[in-house]
C-alpha cells in the first residue's frame, strides 16, 4: 500500500475532504483580504472558461468585473478600486494652484467599468459625472456598476468614444487580455502589442463639447484615458478647454506616437499655466511649463509600457 494511498484512507483525509471543510476553507479563501490570495483566485477564476463575470465588494464600491482582464478588474478584485489615489492626489493639487474646492462635474472621458466616476461621486468628492465609454462590454458594466452602487441619478453615460467629430464612426480595435488597453485604431500597421491581430469593431463619437456643456457657475474636471488618443478628444473640446478646465490624462508616448496625437495635444493645450506629473514624487506637485510636455515625452518614450498621469491647469 503506497504512503498515498493510507493517506487517502485515513481519518484526516476524509475529514479534510468532506463538505464541511471544503465549504469553510473555500470561504476562507473567497472572502481572504489577503492581496496575494485575491490575485491567485482571480486568475484561477480567469482560467476556467464559463466564469465570464465577477462580483466584487472589497471597499465602499460594488462593481461586476471581467474575469478575463487581466489589468484593471483584476486590481479592484484584489483591492477594490484602481488608481483612485490619484483622484484625491489631482483634487489636492487642484484646491492647492486654483482655489477650487470642490468639483460639480467629472467628465471621465474612457470610463471603463466606472472605477473613477463611481467611486468620486459616491464618496462626495464630486456632485456629479458624466461618463463616456465607447467598448460595448465595459458599457454594459458601467452600466450595471452604476446601478449597483445607486448612483443612475449623478452620473450620465454617453456609449460612445469622444474625438474630433460629432457624429463620426471611428474603429475600435479591442485588447483580449486588457479592458484598459481598447483603442482608436488610426494606423493599420502592427505595433508592440500585435494591434492588428485585434478585433475591431465600429463604435459612433461625438465631439466632447456636444456631450458637454460648460455650466455657468459651475466647476469641472475632465478625467481622461483613451490610450494615446487624447490629442484628438481635447480637439473636440474646445469650449471646455477655453474655460480652461482641470484636466488629467494619461501620458503614454507610445500611444501618442501611434495614434499621432501628440502634436495636437501640445497645441490643444497651449495656452494653460502649466501641467504636474502625478507620479513623479521628486517634483511634488510642481508646475511645469506647457512647453515641457516635449522632455516629458522624451523621458518616457524608452518602452511601450512607460507612461506617466499629468494634471492640466
Amino acid at each position: 500500500m503506497t504512503l498515498l494511498t493510507r493517506f487517502k484512507d485515513s481519518m484526516l483525509f476524509k475529514l479534510a475532504s468532506s463538505r464541511s471543510m471544503v465549504r469553510l476553507f473555500g470561504s476562507r479563501i473567497w472572502y481572504s483580504t489577503d492581496p496575494r490570495v485575491r490575485k491567485w483566485l482571480f486568475r484561477y477564476m480567469g482560467s476556467v472558461d464559463q466564469a465570464e463575470f465577477v462580483y466584487v465588494k472589497q471597499g465602499p464600491e460594488s462593481y461586476l468585473v471581467h474575469c478575463k482582464d487581466s489589468i484593471i478588474s483584476q486590481e479592484v478584485f484584489i483591492s477594490g478600486e484602481f488608481e483612485f489615489n490619484k483622484v484625491n492626489a489631482a483634487l489636492e493639487l487642484i484646491n492647492k494652484y486654483t482655489g477650487m474646492k470642490t468639483i460639480d462635474v467629472l467628465v471621465d472621458v474612457g470610463a471603463n467599468i466606472g472605477t473613477i466616476c463611481i467611486p468620486a461621486t459616491k464618496r462626495g468628492l464630486v456632485k456629479r459625472a458624466v461618463a463616456i465609454e465607447p467598448d460595448p462590454a465595459n458599457g454594459r458594466l458601467l452600466q450595471i456598476n452604476v446601478l449597483l452602487n445607486e448612483m443612475e441619478s449623478r452620473i450620465t453615460i454617453h456609449a460612445c468614444a469622444a474625438g474630433e467629430f460629432s457624429n463620426q464612426s471611428l474603429t475600435l480595435e479591442r485588447s483580449g487580455l486588457n479592458s484598459g488597453d481598447h483603442r482608436i485604431s488610426v494606423s493599420s500597421e502592427n505595433g508592440e502589442f500585435d494591434e492588428s491581430a485585434r478585433e475591431h469593431i465600429q463604435v459612433p463619437s461625438h465631439r466632447l463639447d456636444g456631450l458637454v456643456q460648460v455650466p455657468a457657475n459651475s466647476t469641472m474636471l475632465i478625467w481622461m484615458d483613451t490610450q494615446g488618443y487624447e490629442g484628438f478628444v481635447l480637439k473636440g473640446a474646445t469650449a471646455l478647454l477655453a474655460a480652461q478646465v482641470p484636466v488629467v490624462m494619461e501620458f503614454w508616448p507610445y500611444g501618442l506616437k501611434r495614434a499621432g496625437s501628440f502634436q495636437t495635444l501640445k497645441e490643444s493645450l497651449a495656452h494653460y499655466r502649466g501641467f504636474a506629473d502625478l507620479n513623479d514624487s521628486q517634483t511634488a506637485g510642481a508646475l511645469r511649463p506647457i512647453s515641457e510636455l516635449d522632455r516629458l515625452f522624451a523621458r518616457l518614450d524608452t518602452g511601450k509600457d512607460t507612461s506617466t498621469d499629468i494634471l492640466v491647469l
